[in-house]
């Protein structure tokens, strides 16, 4: 929860003016030390509650609570530089290759967001995951629209596309908001496609 706080307040306190171009070294920085916080408590987890993959689901729950819980705080510390890379000239995302670590890390984020919580399985948090799910599939459309090569390397962002459209329609009956957004997906992904 510190390390949360933390994030949340460096990246998200004031408007996306600090994810400015005179700003982004000082965001790699504060980005690696974060980062180091994050693998640094992970390591240091008990056996019972460690997970070694990200793309499927741990069985125990408190295992697969964690895994998600991980999963969004590595995004929200990793998407402003998404962000950062489709506003400003790709040049300079190029030039740096922290920041450009940290694009490719929010996009994998994404990826494994969708691979491993796009279930169809209820339990407490399916509200919020259903949401991660969805901020994950826009992540990816915003990357694949820019067309700077932010996700050329990962070629089956279609298919996971599909899989959040499929995991939001499955809970559409109990939450009108992912109903509307499986049908935006569905529209944004097949104007990509075409």
């Amino acid at each position: 929860m510190r390390v949360e706080a933390q994030i949340l307040n460096f990246m998200y306190s004031t408007n996306d003016s600090q994810w400015s171009p005179n700003n982004l070294s000082y965001m790699c920085r504060t980005a690696a030390d974060l980062e180091s916080q994050i693998d640094h408590w992970s390591r240091n987890r008990p056996s019972i509650i460690h997970f070694e993959e990200w793309d499927s689901a741990p069985r125990f729950e408190l295992t697969y609570n964690l895994q998600a819980r991980v999963l969004q705080l590595r995004s929200w510390l990793y998407r402003p530089f998404v962000y950062y890379a489709i506003h400003h000239d790709s040049g300079q995302i190029n030039e740096n290759e922290e920041a450009k670590k940290f694009m490719r890390k929010a996009i994998e984020c994404s990826f494994h967001m969708i691979n491993s919580k796009a279930t169809q399985h209820r339990h407490h948090g399916t509200w919020f995951v259903a949401r991660g799910v969805l901020s994950s599939a826009l992540l990816i459309i915003a990357a694949v629209k820019a067309d700077k090569g932010l996700v050329d390397y990962l070629a089956d962002w279609p298919d996971l596309l599909d899989q959040a459209i499929r995991s939001s329609t499955h809970w559409a009956s109990e939450a009108r908001d992912l109903a509307y957004a499986a049908v935006v997906l569905a529209n944004l992904k097949e104007k990509l496609c075409t």
